[in-house]
């Protein structure tokens, strides 16, 4: 069941092709796209969707604001599948090699084809998406993985999401997309007493 959820971002990002194709059409600026990615998350595991004790108060907040997905497909339950649909709209059994070490060789991604429509894009966070983790790989103005925040009293992603809301001001002028895909959902965390505390009814 893991992904299932932000597979459905692909149909989303994919829709907006459409949407920016009309903003042009019609002299309105395209919208701005930022695509928060928790890979590894099942829905389940999230209050919005049911979860009979866990607490996920900003993302219910999101679904609340949002559009909730209730039927969908996903390419797979792990990160680099999941990850090679929502930039090349493939299912990552078309790709010879391994996407994750080798890329999407000449295969257009999401961020190259919404460059060449004129938005900055920017990709802070876990990559897994080929070997090259530099500016201007899949036509990504900036590219920042950040591995953990340098703060013990931070949450672990607090530097990675600092970092893109500095993307999303330097850029505030639009357009612009920015994925922010973080690594808390792929390993221990260490979490510091201050934040866990407010989470200590939860049994």
């Amino acid at each position: 069941m893991n992904n299932r959820i932000l597979l459905l971002a692909l149909a989303a990002l994919l829709s907006l092709a459409t949407v920016i194709a009309e903003a042009q059409a019609t002299d309105h600026r395209p919208p701005n796209i930022v695509f928060l990615f928790a890979d590894d998350l099942g829905f389940g595991d999230l209050g919005c969707y049911g979860h009979p004790y866990a607490r996920t108060p900003a993302i219910d907040q999101l679904a609340k604001e949002g559009t909730r997905f209730t039927q969908f497909y996903v390419t797979g339950v792990t990160c680099n599948p999941s990850r090679t649909g929502l930039m090349t709209g493939l299912f990552p059994a078309r790709f010879p090699k391994y996407a994750a070490d080798f890329g999407f060789g000449d295969r257009e991604t999401i961020t190259e084809l919404l460059k060449k429509r004129g938005y900055r894009t920017g990709h802070f966070g876990k990559w897994h998406i080929g070997p090259d983790e530099t500016d201007d790989t899949y036509g990504i103005d900036t590219v920042k993985t950040i591995g953990k925040s340098q703060s013990k009293s931070a949450g672990r992603d607090d530097d990675l999401y600092s970092a893109a809301i500095d993307f999303i001001k330097a850029n505030k002028d639009g357009p612009f997309y920015v994925n922010v895909w973080g690594h808390a959902t792929h390993f221990p965390v260490n979490t510091p007493p201050e934040l866990a505390d407010q989470f200590k009814a939860v049994t």
